[in-house]
């Protein structure tokens, strides 16, 4: 009888003792919480998504998935990058970064994509210095106002950076713009590589130059060719009309413009046929530029164009980021990438002209790009009637 009390109360002092155990790993996990709650409240989400990174790191990088709590205590979901392969192979871009951001801390991969795109837009800056100084050094130039020698620096980069294909050269009017371009053009390639795959071209007929980047307009023909809807080409009839492809006349001029690089890569100046006229000269500028939209004038003598029509008008801006640091006041400026319209009347019967259709097609052409060199796109909209539109 004693014997068995006696065993009875050697197990309640067991299960206290246990019980004592539990409670005390009960607080400490209590503790622990509360901390780790604590320092989540304190702390930003990258060293949350960190830390939980650093637990769960083989089931992330098994589904590229992420689940974070919300602050009402919901769960949301959202892709990773799933490998230090897959960093290294994508094109740097603002939404890289935000993915970057829930890498574990050990990769550093951060911290390199953050170097890599600064080290980039240090890039662009360095050489718009580059550009500047050169124009700036030409005495033909010495005329020209300093802030429209900036803005033609500007899209100088744009173009050797692979950001727009070409630009017209509309800022300014020179004598003789092969020897100029020619001579601008070869000293920059001499000062850094990535003026590499930049020409000139020259129109005789017009008396007009363009910038024009000989690998992106390679590609930009192979798209052209492939695909339609690259451009949306408006034939400027008493009632203007799209167009089902791209004009003949306008693919055939820029095959021969690549064959032409391509047989001479060492140039630096090339030159259309002579006696292009407007009904080619019009819709292949617009084609050059990038324009999504280009008017196609009905004959080489029409002398008005879309008077008194309501037109969609477009300016789309590079905005470059508060982070690019410079000591040029005017690093900070916007600077205008497109402007062009579109009659209002087509917009009204086809979709893809619709404005914020327009709009999203713009930024999701630049985003990638102008996003590696800290910048973003801008696009404004008005609708305007004008007394005869300017080609």
């Amino acid at each position: 009888m004693l014997t068995t009390e006696l065993n009875n109360v050697l197990k309640l002092g067991a299960r206290c003792v246990r019980l004592a155990k539990g409670l005390a790993c009960l607080k400490d996990t209590c503790q622990s919480w509360y901390q780790g709650h604590h320092r989540l409240a304190n702390y930003s989400s990258q060293m949350y998504i960190e830390e939980y990174l650093d637990k769960e790191e083989n089931s992330v990088y098994k589904t590229g998935v992420l689940q974070q709590e919300t602050g009402a205590g919901l769960w949301t979901s959202f892709p990773v990058v799933t490998s230090l392969e897959q960093f290294e192979a994508e094109p740097i871009s603002l939404d890289a970064l935000r993915r970057a951001q829930t890498l574990p801390h050990k990769h550093n991969v951060h911290r390199r994509l953050v170097a890599k795109s600064k080290s980039m837009s240090r890039s662009f800056l360095e050489n718009k210095r580059l550009a500047r100084e050169e124009l700036f050094a030409q005495r033909t130039l010495r005329k020209v106002r300093p802030r429209k020698l900036e803005q033609f620096a500007t899209d100088l980069c744009l173009i050797a950076h692979g950001i727009r294909s070409a630009c017209l050269v509309d800022t300014f009017a020179v004598q003789d713009p092969i020897n100029l371009f020619s001579h601008v053009l070869a000293n920059l390639r001499l000062k850094s590589a990535t003026f590499a795959d930049v020409v000139h071209w020259y129109d005789p007929s017009s008396l007009q130059s363009f910038i024009v980047n000989s690998r992106i307009l390679q590609a930009f023909a192979r798209k052209l060719l492939d695909d339609n809807a690259a451009v949306t080409y408006v034939l400027l009839d008493a009632f203007p009309t799209l167009l089902n492809s791209t004009p003949t006349t306008v693919l055939d001029i820029i095959c021969v413009m690549n064959a032409d690089m391509l047989e001479s890569q060492a140039n630096v100046s090339f030159s259309f046929v002579d006696g292009l006229t407007q009904d080619n000269l019009v819709p292949l500028a617009a084609t050059l530029i990038g324009y999504p939209v280009a008017y196609v004038p009905i004959s080489a003598n029409q002398t008005s164009f879309l008077s008194g029509q309501p037109l969609d008008v477009y300016e789309a801006m590079v905005v470059p980021a508060t982070s690019c640091t410079s000591s040029s006041p005017s690093s900070n400026r916007s600077h205008t990438l497109l402007k062009f319209s579109c009659p209002c009347l087509l917009a009204e019967t086809n979709p893809e002209l619709f404005p914020e259709r327009v709009t999203r097609r713009l930024q999701s052409q630049f985003r990638q790009s102008l996003s590696s060199i800290g910048s973003s796109l801008l696009v404004h909209h008005h609708v305007e009637v004008m007394d005869r539109v300017a080609l």
